[in-house]
């Protein structure tokens, strides 16, 4: 069956893309320019975000972390297998309030596993996981939508979706379309 509107997933399909969609990168947005506008503001103690990590290590004893400069515009991380604290050359080379703030707040990521802080010993065990299916779901969504267009996927295989697509269809505010077929109840 070839569906000539929202890929299978009705009027709707703006509210399972679309949203995330703007919201991720509204989000990025916001990081961004928080970033470039204190970026401007130069610290009062004059230290660069990687002395400003150097030294919260040492306050917190913690000898055994480097801290190390990496490419990637804030792609500052601490990375628990390694035990390196990667700063952008932005902030490890920087004296600005933004780059203090960052320095500080992935050095409190090392600390935490210095300290065997359980919510991070839980995202450590589901990264691999988590890396695994990130590879995975562009090909996951592509194919979904191939498959759906095409009409190639069973009625069978389409349940999950038309109920998840039903149940909000079924609780919006406004006229209940779904109820149409008979499949809900609710509200009439």
């Amino acid at each position: 069956m070839f569906y000539p509107y929202g890929f299978g997933l009705g009027s709707h399909w703006l509210l399972y893309i679309g949203v995330p969609l703007v919201i991720g990168i509204w989000a990025q947005i916001r990081v961004s320019s928080a970033f470039r506008k204190w970026g401007e503001v130069r610290a009062s103690s004059n230290i660069t975000g990687s002395e400003c990590a150097r030294e919260i290590l040492q306050a917190a004893q913690i000898h055994d972390v480097d801290v190390v400069e990496t490419n990637n515009f804030l792609g500052d991380h601490y990375d628990p297998r390694d035990k390196k604290l990667h700063l952008s050359s932005n902030v490890y080379h920087t004296p600005s309030v933004a780059a203090l703030g960052i320095a500080a707040h992935e050095t409190g990521h090392a600390i935490q596993h210095a300290r065997a802080y359980a919510p991070l010993k839980a995202r450590m065990a589901i990264v691999p996981v988590t890396m695994v299916a990130s590879q995975m779901l562009p090909f996951i969504i592509i194919g979904g939508l191939f498959f759906r267009i095409t009409g190639l996927l069973p009625d069978s295989a389409r349940l999950p979706i038309n109920h998840v697509a039903g149940g909000i269809r079924c609780f919006a505010p406004g006229e209940n379309y779904f109820a149409r077929d008979g499949h809900c109840a609710a509200g009439n």
